[in-house]
């Protein structure tokens, strides 16, 4: 820092005296950014380091897990909050601690799963389906004959013989999915 004195008598009578660069603190100052706060597990977040004359970094992801890395990516495989702390380091030894002001939220993953009143007949067959998922929000069913739907337990009646593939693609509030 630099610093400045100035001074006035009482004649009106003015001086000013700088010296640059005289004072020195060291230390760092931790920081860092995640792109989002929330997602599903697995859930592999990349953290990106902000902060200010680091040499060292010591990370730990609130879920047991530590790194030594600049710019770490991690992996949280358990649905929970996580508070995430920074501590670095300068060169001089002095050190900085930053804590995630809001934790991470890991959700469970959504799972597909559903079973059918019905599964061989004649046609015209209508057949009810059974959503057994779990964490869900948004469904996307494909009947295999070229039509969907959104509904939770949708109905489909299939006109035409032959073999049709059913499945279930189901999302949560986050974009995750399972099919």
């Amino acid at each position: 820092y630099d610093v400045t004195l100035s001074v006035i008598d009482s004649a009106g009578c003015a001086d000013t005296l700088v010296r640059p660069a005289v004072v020195h603190i060291t230390g760092s100052v931790a920081g860092f950014q995640v792109g989002a706060t929330t997602g599903c597990s697995p859930w592999q977040v990349q953290f990106q380091d902000s902060s200010i004359s680091a040499f060292s970094w010591s990370w730990n992801f609130g879920d047991g897990n530590i790194s030594v890395q600049q710019n770490p990516v991690h992996t949280y495989n358990t649905p929970g909050n996580y508070v995430v702390t920074l501590m670095t380091q300068d060169t001089t030894g002095c050190q900085s601690i930053y804590s995630s002001p809001v934790p991470l939220n890991v959700q469970a993953p959504p799972v597909s799963l559903f079973n059918m009143s019905d599964t061989s007949g004649c046609a015209p067959l209508n057949i009810t389906m059974n959503n057994l998922s779990a964490n869900g929000l948004g469904y996307n069913w494909h009947f295999g004959d070229g039509t969907s739907s959104a509904a939770m337990n949708p109905t489909h009646v299939y006109n035409t013989p032959g073999t049709y593939y059913v499945s279930l693609e189901v999302m949560n509030s986050n974009g995750c999915s399972d099919t």
